[in-house]
């Protein structure tokens, strides 16, 4: 038996009632055959093992309805699985010639026809996020992973516990300082903020209580800085965690792209202009990484298409003047723009990564440092390093 292949038989229970008519053995195959179709995508270009393998199981079906009294058509099927067995064998010894395992995630992960059967089984949701689009460009099969296949990760990390804990925190004190502010009262004190993150602090994906101290230690001087630069803004939140989606044309005949996302900050300028504040924790980029940031240029694409209006009012805010990465840790905080021409250039970006999305292109794309940081890099048939 080929070793993706597990056949587990078992036994009614003893006081299980026999149906009034049993299913035939045709029923049983194509029963049987839908449910092969479902579990094993392949490309056009397999179609042959692929056909033998179903045949496969329908003989299994047959025998298993035979009696064992009609000994020649048993006889007659038994010589036909062996000949069907044959030939499967010598068909994935073809595709193992070129480089591919039968039947299995390595099918997937090199041949990129295949992606479009699993989307037959497996449809995409309705929209895409910055994150699935980062994904995707990051590792087509990693997409995969986690938004087709719906794959767990290995594991959950200690800095994103982290870094949502600090988020939360920020997104609470801003409001309690804004609401201050509106009823003419005091800036909330630090304590407030300290508190607030206290509240949100359960640490439970850390390797150890050592790992889970060591990002505690971080919190108090990144929550420091932020009170302090918050007490010294002029500027005035006004969206916090503000959740968008937008429409972008695929062409003719195809379906809009839809984008959806959550906007960490926008707030209102002295001068009445609108800025983005998305923050960051760990490490820093350098302004030039700031200028090309598609998870900014996202965010200026959402407020330059209309998709976000103001929590107060009800209109429509107008596209950002500036945005900005703050980067908790470091308090350093890096601003940038984007032109019509440049978020024009950006949503077509998007629409062709979607077509690829859409097309089933899936293959793999390995490297060091992709495979290095890879959730399923224990799963991966097509990780760095692996033949």
């Amino acid at each position: 038996t080929p070793a993706d292949v597990v056949v587990a038989r078992r036994e009614p229970p003893l006081d299980a009632e026999v149906e009034a008519s049993a299913p035939t053995a045709d029923d049983a195959a194509a029963a049987t055959t839908e449910v092969l179709q479902r579990l094993m995508p392949v490309p056009q270009a397999f179609e042959r093992r692929y056909a033998l393998r179903r045949r496969a199981v329908e003989i299994i079906g047959a025998l298993e309805a035979l009696g064992e009294v009609d000994a020649e058509a048993r006889a007659a099927l038994i010589d036909e699985l062996v000949t069907v067995a044959t030939d499967a064998a010598g068909e994935a010894e073809e595709a193992r010639r070129n480089g591919l395992d039968p039947m299995t995630l390595r099918v997937l992960s090199r041949h990129a026809p295949a992606g479009q059967t699993l989307l037959q089984i497996a449809p995409l949701g309705g929209s895409f996020s910055h994150s699935a689009f980062q994904r995707y460009l990051t590792c087509p099969l990693q997409y995969a992973f986690e938004y087709v296949y719906r794959i767990p990760g290995d594991e959950t990390k200690g800095h994103f516990e982290f870094g949502t804990a600090v988020h939360s925190a920020f997104e609470a004190f801003a409001i309690a300082r804004r609401d201050a502010r509106a009823a003419g009262a005091l800036d909330p004190g630090f304590e407030v903020l300290k508190s607030e993150f206290d509240a949100l602090w359960q640490p439970r994906a850390y390797g150890d209580a050592q790992q889970a101290e060591h990002y505690l230690t971080r919190s108090e001087p990144a929550l420091r800085r932020f009170y302090d630069r918050e007490l010294a803004s002029t500027a005035q939140a006004i969206a916090l965690e503000q959740e968008f989606e937008f429409a972008l044309d695929a062409g003719e005949g195809a379906e809009p792209v839809r984008v959806r996302g959550y906007i960490d900050r926008i707030d209102r300028l002295p001068n009445g202009s609108i800025e983005i504040v998305d923050y960051k924790t760990g490490g820093w980029k350098s302004q030039a990484e700031v200028d090309r940031d598609d998870q900014l240029s996202t965010y200026a694409l959402a407020l330059a298409r209309g998709a976000v209006r103001d929590p107060e009012t009800g209109e429509v805010l107008p596209p950002a003047s500036k945005l900005t990465l703050y980067f908790t840790e470091s308090d350093r905080a890096l601003s940038t723009t984007r032109s019509p021409d440049q978020l024009d250039e950006f949503a077509a970006k998007l629409v062709e990564v979607a077509g690829r999305i859409r097309s089933g292109d899936f293959a793999a794309t390995p490297g060091f440092k992709t495979c290095q940081w890879c959730d399923y890099r224990r799963t991966c048939p097509s990780r760095w390093g692996e033949a």
